[in-house]
């Protein structure tokens, strides 16, 4: 789904999460408090999942954190082609009409 005021991509649930607040606010609040333990829940996991396995395998590198957390997004190319959208196609028939309509001379 994409978010219509900022355009970005979410996914199912949140694109449900914000219709929800939206729509009923007071079932809102429940939801997202839900989701909020639920999300701790799973971060929990994966913290310690992580930190079992870059304990042997990971090589220490004096603390040097910065850029870690940062997402890597490729920049988007300015002559780039729009593939999401279908291409435009040369009106044949209309041109062919005009011909045939225009007198022989």
């Amino acid at each position: 789904a994409v978010h219509a005021k900022t355009g970005r991509k979410v996914s199912r649930k949140e694109a449900t999460l914000l219709a929800t607040a939206v729509q009923k606010p007071d079932l809102s609040a429940q939801v997202q408090q839900e989701a909020a333990e639920s999300a701790a829940k799973s971060a929990a996991k994966a913290a310690v999942a992580a930190a079992s396995s870059s304990s042997a395998a990971a090589p220490k590198d004096g603390g040097d954190d910065e850029g870690e957390d940062m997402e890597m997004e490729a920049p988007e190319p300015e002559g780039a082609a729009d593939h999401s959208r279908r291409p435009v196609v040369k009106d044949q028939l209309k041109a062919k009409r005009k011909a045939a309509h225009r007198p022989m001379g």
